[in-house]
């Protein structure tokens, strides 16, 4: 697993598929990555990841399959299923995958940062999938105020809102399973031209995966 995917804080996953193989192995580690990333809180079944590993894109889980740069593939949110927003406070869970391990502040809410993505694009190298599906902090007038992961607009304005990743299928409320997030300036090499825009046509809800 660790030579064929990179599990990265931001909530999404890497994925080289000819490390990562065509066997049951891999179909396993392929629903369980599903689970994480998609934050469905459980690895949906081996077949259904077999299907989606065969097809080598789709959505299942929750989670969004599609090809990236130099033949690897992405693994991010489905955008089509993210969790409506909630309140951002000490503790607070949003989309089963994040946790505001920050103070938070009472009022404000998280939620994704959805369509403020495209005036976003020059400050990130991430993919626009995974950027649309970030963790955003909205203030009580509902406008976008800080986006943790970025560091936007400073790390001052994000202070009280630090968010992990910290999936509910892992168990885990606190501690972040990845390594350093990605922030405004370190690009990404393998995501810098990865041309991963749109939408899926359609959510794990169909039976194309």
């Amino acid at each position: 697993m660790a030579v064929a995917a990179e599990i990265r804080p931001e909530g999404f996953a890497r994925i080289q598929p000819t490390a990562l193989g065509r066997d049951a192995v891999a179909a396993a580690a392929l629903a369980w990555l599903a689970g994480l990333v998609g934050g469905a809180g459980f690895a949906p079944s081996p077949a259904r990841a077999a299907a989606l590993l065969e097809a080598g894109g789709g959505t299942l889980a929750g989670a969004w399959l599609r090809p990236a740069k130099g033949g690897a593939w992405l693994l991010a949110r489905d955008p089509g299923t993210i969790a409506a927003p909630v309140e951002a406070v000490a503790g607070a869970g949003w989309d089963g995958r994040f946790r505001m391990t920050g103070p938070g502040r009472a009022g404000w809410r998280v939620g994704a940062v959805g369509a403020a993505a495209a005036g976003l694009r020059g400050l990130s190298d991430l993919p626009s999938a995974v950027l649309r599906a970030l963790p955003a902090i909205l203030d009580p007038n509902g406008a976008l105020a800080a986006v943790p992961a970025m560091d936007y607009p400073s790390s001052n304005a994000c202070a009280p809102f630090v968010m992990t990743f910290a999936p509910v299928m892992t168990g885990n409320t606190t501690r972040e399973i990845s390594g350093r997030p990605f922030k405004r300036g370190q690009p990404d090499t393998m995501f810098n031209d990865e041309g991963c825009r749109g939408t899926p046509a359609g959510t794990e809800t169909d039976n194309r995966t």
